[in-house]
């Protein structure tokens, strides 16, 4: 198994996960625990105290919710969010390039 880079993040990288999060909690787990994982990084304070010691689950979580504001926004996930408000797809375009450039480090982690 390939050894996976640990997510390093910048305060400004965190405001851009903070945006992607919701997307994450969309989609239904695979099962109970993981998608209370979901759930609780998605609503929890750890980005916003710019606390960046993340277990493996989160990573994952960061991964995804990454992986689904960049798609999302490249046009690969066209219905997917119908329930998208107007304020929230404009953060998430603030942080394009953000997505863009995380990307590639949150690959390992999908």
């Amino acid at each position: 198994m390939k050894k996976r880079r640990p997510i390093r993040l910048t305060p400004a990288d965190a405001e851009a996960v903070l945006a992607a999060l919701p997307l994450v909690v969309e989609f239904e787990a695979d099962n109970a625990r993981q998608q209370t994982i979901h759930e609780s990084l998605a609503f929890s304070q750890k980005l916003v105290r710019s606390d960046f010691r993340f277990t493996l689950d989160e990573q994952r979580v960061i991964a995804a919710a990454v992986f689904a504001a960049q798609q999302f926004l490249s046009g690969h996930l066209n219905g997917f969010f119908p329930d998208i408000q107007p304020e929230e797809l404009a953060d998430l375009r603030k942080y394009f390039f953000t997505y863009n450039r995380l990307a590639a480090s949150c690959s390992d982690w999908l």
